[in-house]
Formats: structure tokens, sequence, C-alpha cells
């Protein structure tokens, strides 16, 4: 029968004007997007059943005795020794007395402690048949069916230079070990073996979002393969796979032949990498997963990769040098960075060395901005896990005017944790967060992100999540612009340009250059720029002009108006319209921001006495 989809709702309290239920429904959505989450993602109520075995598996058969009264293509079960799966043979050939002629492992099983040979099996019509097995570590699976390979193209891979750190599994660690590494696939198999080998690994698996287990997979250092069966009780659907671990050495999954696995297409989420010491490692959690910046990328939605090592800090020297750490892993690293967030601070108090923090620290932001230049770079302040002292509060303020200086948000996260608090939130060491501390300190991050980036919401919502929105700076005095060959002038880098009050947009003015804050989706931008003022010449001369945006370089152009004419000399109130976007929270009107100037083709000089820059920007609804 037909359905009907309702398209208006009742009136919002306090008004008779029915809204849209598209309104309705935004901000559901962003109230579910809303970082309020206070500890690590749920265990999920139906779990599968999951097993993480060491052992081997039956690579190889020959017939000991072919018994009788067998049929082709029964299958045979392997009787003895001590298993998390059996392994299983099939019949591939009798005589006509139901003798096996020929026999094949159709699963090889995972075993701790294999059977002595020959075996036995139970299965199938006839009796009698012992058989020879041969055993390989590398073949040990529960299923029999498909192998995808470690390097197949359906696994999508967040983490750094992915090479076989052992022969035959995949790993992260070309910078060391302990590093973060991420997988996802899509499979609609009812059962998957992860083939894992002895790295001394910890695996979180989330499927659809949740945790499948409240503990942390954890294999040996022995170099030996595992295999973690997961096992949905003969459920086919499909459901997205997400592998976060250290230390990773995956060797691909094994399915059922007639099940598939295959790349998760349109899983994109932003991206945040972090440079940070034990915290953002995670020390003082229980689990990988429960450290705070796993917390708070939970939170807002966004895939995550941390870079966190523990010591000086800033000033840091030698492998750990932040310039260096920045230098390897950004340029091995498999996606491009739109946050890259700050967490060093508290290791430098220690060392009080000011002046080399400083350096580090605007040789590193230099590096990220040529490495990621359309990056979202914020600057964590430095923990108190016991309170402030005076050493960390003079890190604080070495790193809240540094991020002044080159233009860079500053959390501050002094006194979250502090003398009065610390024993809900630090760990026995009074050092390191325990693992409420990191879902304290996670959540709080998360919404201050939120807030710098539009990414999550984490501020209630607004009337008007979709419309028009308006600011206009104005300017007066008297500033003559050359004609000589790139006579460009930026018109926000006027001294005294102001921004007028009352304005909707939230536009700010930083360095002369014009920001606008974070949208999810796209949006419409229209300038319109009003200036007054004389041009020089004599009758018949050229007196012509552009409205241009531009790159923060000055040289590129973004957009660029019709060229204006005047025939004669005065110029009042000459009005120009140039439109734009922006394409999300990464668009470079946000991260980096925009010129808005007058290019004089004129051949004369052009002076100008008052400019107004209007800028209205429809928001689309988020």
């Amino acid at each position: 029968m037909p359905m009907n989809n309702q398209t208006v709702s009742v009136a919002p309290a306090g008004t008779a004007i029915f809204r849209p239920l598209s309104e309705w429904m935004s901000q559901l959505r962003q109230m579910q997007k809303a970082p309020v989450m206070t500890g690590p993602v749920q265990v999920m109520s139906c779990p599968p059943v999951a097993t993480l075995t060491k052992g081997t598996g039956a690579s190889g058969v020959t017939i000991t005795s072919a018994g009788s009264g067998y049929v082709s293509g029964e299958t045979l079960t392997v009787r003895g020794g001590a298993f998390a799966a059996p392994a299983r043979l099939r019949i591939t050939g009798v005589d006509g007395s139901g003798a096996i002629t020929s026999v094949a492992v159709s699963t090889p099983g995972v075993y701790t402690a294999t059977p002595a040979n020959p075996v036995s099996v139970t299965g199938g019509s006839g009796t009698g048949a012992t058989f020879t097995l041969t055993w390989n570590v590398g073949v040990a699976s529960s299923i029999g069916g498909v192998t995808w390979s470690r390097t197949s193209p359906v696994f999508k891979y967040i983490g750094y230079a992915p090479k076989d750190v052992v022969a035959g599994y995949r790993g992260n660690t070309t910078w060391g070990v302990d590093t973060q590494a991420i997988i996802e696939f899509v499979s609609d198999a009812p059962v998957l073996d992860f083939r894992f080998v002895g790295y001394n690994s910890q695996y979180d698996l989330f499927v659809d979002g949740q945790r499948i287990a409240n503990r942390s997979v954890k294999t040996d250092s022995s170099g030996q393969p595992h295999i973690y069966t997961v096992d949905w009780s003969g459920v086919v659907k499909p459901r997205t796979y997400r592998l976060s671990g250290l230390n990773m050495a995956f060797g691909g999954v094994v399915t059922g032949g007639n099940y598939g696995v295959w790349y998760p297409t349109g899983s994109n989420r932003p991206f945040i990498w972090q440079l940070g010491d034990s915290y953002t490692f995670g020390n003082g959690a229980t689990q990988a997963n429960f450290a705070e910046f796993r917390v708070m990328c939970d939170m807002l939605g966004l895939d995550g990769i941390a870079d966190g090592i523990g010591g000086a800090g800033w000033t840091s020297s030698g492998s750990t040098q932040p310039q260096q750490r920045i230098q390897n892993k950004l340029t091995s690293i498999t996606y491009t960075p739109e946050i890259i967030t700050l967490a060093l601070g508290y290791n430098d108090a220690a060392g009080g060395n000011i002046s080399r923090l400083q350096t580090n620290w605007r040789e590193s932001v230099t590096l990220i901005r040529q490495l990621c230049p359309l990056a979202k770079v914020i600057q964590i302040g430095p923990a108190t896990p016991i309170g402030s002292t005076g050493q960390i509060s003079a890190v604080r303020t070495a790193l809240m005017d540094l991020c002044a200086e080159a233009g860079i948000p500053f959390i501050d996260v002094n006194d979250w944790i502090n003398a009065n608090n610390k024993q809900l939130y630090t760990d026995g060491d009074l050092v390191h967060p325990n693992d409420a501390g990191h879902w304290f300190r996670g959540s709080r991050l998360a919404a201050a992100i939120s807030e710098l980036t539009g990414f999550g919401i984490a501020t209630p919502y607004r009337d008007t999540p979709d419309g028009f929105l308006l600011d206009v700076f104005n300017w007066t005095g008297s500033v003559d612009i050359p004609n000589t060959p790139g006579g460009f002038l930026n018109l926000l880098g006027l001294p005294g340009i102001a921004k007028a009050s009352g304005g909707t947009a939230g536009l700010t003015l930083d360095g002369d250059l014009l920001k606008f804050p974070a949208r999810i989706k796209p949006s419409g931008v229209t300038f319109t720029v009003r200036i007054s003022g004389i041009v020089g010449g004599a009758s018949g001369v050229v007196r012509e002009w552009k409205i241009q945006t531009r790159r923060p370089d000055g040289v590129t152009i973004v957009g660029s108006a019709s060229t204006v004419k005047v025939p004669g000399t005065d110029i009042t109130n000459r009005d120009v319209i140039l439109r734009s976007f922006t394409s999300g929270v990464s668009d470079a009107f946000t991260t980096q921001g925009v010129m808005v100037g007058l290019q004089n083709d004129t051949t004369q000089i052009l002076k100008i006495t008052s400019v107004s820059i209007r800028v209205d920007r429809n928001v689309n609804a988020e």
C-alpha cells in the first residue's frame, strides 16, 4: 500500500510557525552525534562467539585404512587431539565396496595438541577408515573456504607504510613497536577466521560500530600463528568489521566459499592524527580503546591514529624529537589527516627548557603545515594529574604564547584534574589517568574539538541550522593602490577594518585573512564588495579593476569578478558581487582563510576612501 512521508511537524514551543520535519530530524541527528558518552564504545548486546587459539592445522592426508561402505562427497570429522575447531576430510573417490580411494582436507582445524596418527574419524556411511595427517601451523583454520590475503584490496588499512612484519603477516612497525593501525572491511560470512601471528599484539574488534568483547585480544610473542574465530551462529548478513590494534600482525581472513569480503565503500570518516606522549599512548588505561584519544575519536565519529611516546615531550631529541616523529609518520601515513592535535607538554615541565620547547614547537608546526597544509592544527595544553604546578604553568604559558603567535587554537586542560578530584581520575602513579580519567579527559576533549572543528555537535541546537547568515566588515580612510604589475590590495588588511556588530556568520579575521566557521555540509558564500574613492587619468584612459578572492599566498586566485569600468574619475558606492562556496570542515576557507581584495588594472593610481565587505552564507542543515 502507498506510504505517505510526513514533511511538516508540530510547531516549536513559543511559536505558531510549523517547522519542516527535515529541520527537526536535523536536530535529532545532531543530538545523536553529540559527544555525550561517559565511557568507551559499548559491547553489543548479542555478541558472536569469539575464540583466539594458538594452534596448527591439517595440511595433508593419506589413506591408512580404506574402510568400506562410504560414499563419495561425504565429510568425515577427525577424532582426538585438543582443538578449537576439528579437522574435516572430504571423500573424493570410492570403489564398488565403498572403500575410500581418494580423500582431501576440507577444513584444516585449529589444534593446540594434534591427535596421534593414524587418526580415526566420525561421520559418513561407512566404517573402518583411518588416515595419516600432516600438520602445518600456517594453514590452521576453522573453516574450509576462501582465504582473503592480507594484501587484498578488500581491506582498508589506516596506519603507516603497511608491510609484512613476519612472512605472510602484515603490520605497522615501520617506526617502532606499539604503533597503532586500523583495518576495516565488510563481510556477509556467518563465521570468519582472523589470521594473526604471535607478535605481542593487542586488538579490539568492532562490528557495526560496537565492540564484540569487553576485553582486548592479545597474542604472545612466539611468532606462531593464532586463529581468532568469530562465529555468528549461522546468521548471514553484511557486517562492517573494524580491527583496531597495536603491533598488528594480520594475515587476512578466511570465510566459507559462498561468502564474500569487500571494501567498505562510503565508510570514510574525517581523519585525525595526534602527536603526543604516554597519555596519548594510553598509559593507565586497562584497554587500548579506553585511552582518551580513542574515546575522543569514538565520540566525534573520527578515524584516528595516535603517535604516543613517553619521554621529554617538546624538548625531546634524537628519534623521539617531535620534528623527526612528524617527518617519519606524516610522510608514510596512508591517509592525510584533516585534524592534527598536538598533545605534548606535560613531560616538558620537569626539564624546564622553554627555549628548546619553543624551537622544536615552531619547527614542528612549520613542518606540519608543509606536509599537511589543509589540516586544522590544535594544541592541547599540558595535563595536571594532581593539579597545576609552577613548572606546568610555565610550559602552559609558553605554549599559549606560541599558539597565539602561529594562529593555532589552544585547548586549556589546566586543572581539569586537580588536588580535589585526583583520587577519581589519576592512577596510582600520580601521573597518568586511570580508566575514569581517560574517559573524563576524552569526553571533554571531544567537546572542545567539536567546538573548534564542527565535528560532532558540542553546542545546543540553534533555531537556524539551515539559513542565511551575514557578517559585514567596514573601513574608511585613504589608501592608494598602484598600477604596477601585481597591483593587488588585500582589503581585509586595511588598518582599522572592523566587523560590524550584530553579525550572525561567525567570521573572523586572522592575520588579514577571513576565516569561516567549520560546517559539515557544503554552503554557498556571496561576497558583496562596495568601494568609494577616485581614480586618476584624463578622459579616454582605461579605468578598470577587478574584485578577487585569493589564497593566503596572495597570488593564487580563488575567484575573480568581471572587470569594472568607469568613465570618470569618481568612484562612489560601486558594488561588485563574487560568489563561492565551502565544501566541508576541511575547506580552505576554514583551515587557511581567504583574502578579499582589489586588482588594479588601470593605468592610473586608484585611491580608495571607504570599503564595505558584506559576506553572506547559506548554510545547509548539518
